[in-house]
C-alpha cells in the first residue's frame, strides 16, 4: 500500500506546474491594420508590444514575449486607425458546429414525427412515405447542411474591431484584450 501511495505522489509531482508557470493557449490571429493614412496591411499577429504590433507574413502563433524576428512588419500605436482581428481556423470549427447542430436537429425531428400513415398497413396510398428512421436521416441530412452553411457564413464574418484612431490608451486596452485570449493578463 505505502509503495502505490508513494507511486502515486510522485505522479502528481512530477504533473505539478509551479505557480509562477501559467499554461499559455497556442494561437493564431489574422490581422488586418489599417494606418491613420489609410494604408491597409494584413498578416498574421506575432507579438503586441505597449507601442507597436508586429505583423508577419507566414503563419505564427502569437507570442507577447518573443523576440521578434527581422522580416515582420512593424506598425506603432499612434499610427494605427482601426484593427481587425480574429482566430485562424474560425470558419472551419464553426462550421462544424453548425453542421452538428443541425444533424441532430434534423435527427431529432425526424424521429418524433414518427411514421407516415398508412405506411406498413396499405389501407392509404402514399408517394412518398416515410418511416421515421428514413425521416430522420433525411432530415438529418438536410440539417446538416443547412447547419453548416449558417456555420460557415457565420463563421466567415465573425471578427473583432478595435478602433485605435492613434490613442495609446485604446491600443493597451486592445493590447490587454489580446493577453486575456492567450491567458496571460500583466499585473496591474
Amino acid at each position: 500500500m505505502k509503495q502505490v501511495l508513494s507511486l502515486l505522489m510522485v505522479i502528481l509531482l512530477l504533473q505539478a506546474n509551479a505557480q509562477d508557470s501559467l499554461p499559455v493557449k497556442k494561437r493564431i490571429f489574422k490581422v488586418k491594420v489599417l494606418t491613420v493614412t489609410g494604408q491597409s496591411l494584413s498578416g498574421y499577429l506575432n507579438q503586441a508590444t505597449d507601442t507597436a504590433l508586429l505583423l508577419s507574413n507566414k503563419k505564427v502563433i502569437f507570442n507577447p514575449y518573443s523576440t521578434a524576428p527581422k522580416e515582420l512588419a512593424q506598425v506603432k500605436a499612434p499610427n494605427i486607425q482601426e484593427v481587425y482581428i480574429r482566430r485562424h481556423g474560425t470558419t472551419s470549427r464553426i462550421l462544424a458546429i453548425g453542421a452538428a447542430i443541425g444533424m441532430g436537429v434534423g435527427i431529432a425531428a425526424g424521429l418524433i414525427s414518427g411514421d407516415d400513415e398508412g405506411l406498413n398497413d396499405g389501407s392509404r396510398w402514399c408517394i412518398l412515405c416515410l418511416s421515421a428512421e428514413e425521416k430522420a436521416g433525411l432530415y438529418g441530412l438536410a440539417g446538416g447542411v443547412a447547419g453548416g452553411i449558417t456555420g460557415a457564413i457565420i463563421g466567415a464574418i465573425a471578427r473583432k474591431k478595435f478602433v485605435i484612431g492613434g490613442q495609446q490608451p485604446k491600443f493597451d486596452s486592445m493590447r490587454l484584450s489580446l493577453l486575456e485570449k492567450i491567458g496571460r493578463v500583466p499585473l496591474q
